[in-house]
C-alpha cells in the first residue's frame, strides 16, 4: 500500500515545526538545540492520541545527517500506526534543503523519497513445535511485523505482534518523548513478542512464543539494524526475509552478484545467487541501499535451500531471503537466532 497524503503531511509538518507526525511539544526559535558539529539531528516524537496495545504512545524517530553543500537527509523509523500490529519499522527516507554548518530540520523543506506500509524489518514465518492451539496447523502464515490474523495486511483482524518496550538512547544517554537534540550516535531498541502460525487466534488470544529485539544504531552514514530472535518454547522458522524495501527508485541491482550484476526495472521479478551484500534501488540522482552481513548469523545462508538470498518480487518489493525450508529449522527455547544489516543513502556518481 503506498504511503499516505496524510503521512506525507504529517512528515512535513515534523519537519518544519519539530512537532512530529502527532507529537505535542512546540519546539521554537528558543527552545530548539543549539548548532553543534555533531553528526547527526535525532528528534524523539510520540502520538497525543495514537497508543500501542502497551498503552505507550505510538512514536518516531527521526535521525537526519548532511549530504551535501545544498541537501542534507534523514530517515524515520517508528510504529506504523495505521498497521493492524502498530508495528516499529522503516518508515521513510527524505530530503531536505540545507546543507549548512547545522543539519537541517527547522524551517527547511522536506522531500519525500522512499517510504510504504508494508514489511521492511523481518517479514517471517514460525511455528510452535508443541501445544498446537490455534486457528490453524499450517506454517503458510505470516505473523509479526506487517502481517495481523491470517496473514492480513489491513482491515478490522486481530495483531500477531505486541510492543513491550522502546527505548531511544543519544550518545548513550536516553532520551525523553518529544526530545531533539544533536549527537554523535543513536541507539534505538525495541523489544517485541510475536505469535506463530499455528498459535494465533481470531478473538486476539493467539500464544507469542517468539520474542524479538531490534537494535537500530547509527554513528553517521549507514542506519545499521541487528535482530536478535529469542524463542519462547522450541519453534521450527520456515521462512525469514530479513530486511528488504519496496522499490520506489527507477532501477535495481544486485551488489555483489556472482550471476547477475545487471540493473533492471523495479518492476522486474529478479533472483540473484548468494553472494548479494546489497541490493541497490537508484535513479539518476540518488542511491538506497539494503545491505546485510554475509558473515554474521543468518547472513550465512546455512538454512536457506534457495539458490538465492536476495531477490526483486512482483509486489514491488525487494527481499533478503535468509531462512527457507521446507520443514523449518528447529530453533530451541531461550536460544538466539541473529542477523544484521541496514540501510544506506547516496548521491549516485555513476552517471
Amino acid at each position: 500500500m503506498r504511503i499516505t497524503y496524510i503521512y506525507i503531511v504529517c512528515l512535513l509538518i515534523v519537519t518544519f515545526s519539530l512537532l512530529g507526525c502527532r507529537g505535542t511539544t512546540d519546539f521554537t526559535d528558543e527552545n530548539r538545540p543549539p548548532v553543534h558539529s555533531k553528526r547527526i539531528l535525532i528528534s524523539y516524537i510520540v502520538s497525543s492520541n495514537e497508543f500501542l496495545p502497551n498503552v505507550h504512545p505510538c512514536a518516531d524517530i527521526f535521525i537526519n545527517q548532511h549530504l551535501s553543500d545544498m541537501h542534507d537527509y534523514g530517515m524515520c523509523f517508528g510504529n506504523k500506526s495505521n498497521t493492524i500490529n502498530q508495528n516499529f519499522d522503516f518508515k521513510s527516507l527524505y530530503l531536505l534543503t540545507g546543507g549548512n554548518e547545522q543539519i537541517s530540520f527547522y524551517g527547511d523543506s522536506c522531500q519525500y523519497l522512499a517510504g510504504h506500509d508494508t514489511d521492511y524489518i523481518v517479514a517471517m514465518r514460525l511455528c510452535a513445535t508443541h501445544n498446537v492451539n490455534g486457528d490453524f496447523d499450517t506454517s503458510d502464515k505470516f505473523t509479526g511485523g506487517f502481517h495481523g490474523y491470517n496473514s492480513e495486511t489491513s482491515g478490522n483482524f486481530s495483531p500477531t505482534m505486541y510492543e513491550i518496550s522502546k527505548k531511544v538512547y543519544a550518545d548513550g544517554v536516553e532520551l525523553l518523548p518529544n526530545t531533539s537534540v544533536y549527537a554523535d550516535s543513536v541507539k534505538v531498541i525495541v523489544e517485541n513478542l510475536i505469535q506463530g502460525s499455528n498459535t494465533e487466534k481470531i478473538d486476539g488470544t493467539g500464544r507469542y512464543i517468539m520474542k524479538q529485539v531490534i537494535i537500530l544504531t547509527c554513528s553517521g552514514g549507514d542506519y545499521n539494524i541487528d535482530i536478535n530472535l529469542i524463542p519462547l518454547e522450541d519453534v521450527l522458522l520456515y521462512q525469514v526475509n530479513g530486511l528488504c524495501f519496496y522499490n520506489d527508485f527507477d532501477m535495481i541491482q544486485f551488489l555483489g552478484s556472482e550471476k547477475d550484476n545487471n540493473a533492471y526495472n523495479k518492476a522486474q521479478v529478479v533472483r540473484a545467487d548468494k553472494n548479494v551484500y546489497a541490493i541497490r534501488q537508484f535513479n539518476s540522482k540518488y542511491y538506497f541501499d539494503v545491505f546485510m552481513d554475509l558473515k554474521y548469523g543468518l547472513g550465512t545462508c546455512n538454512f536457506n535451500d534457495d539458490s538465492y538470498n536476495a531477490s526483486s518480487e512482483s509486489a514491488n518489493k525487494s527481499y533478503f531471503n535468509l531462512i527457507s525450508k521446507r520443514d523449518g529449522v528447529l530453533v530451541p527455547k531461550d536460544s538466539v537466532v541473529s542477523f544484521r544489516g541496514g540501510y544506506r543513502f547516496g548521491i549516485n556518481t555513476t552517471n
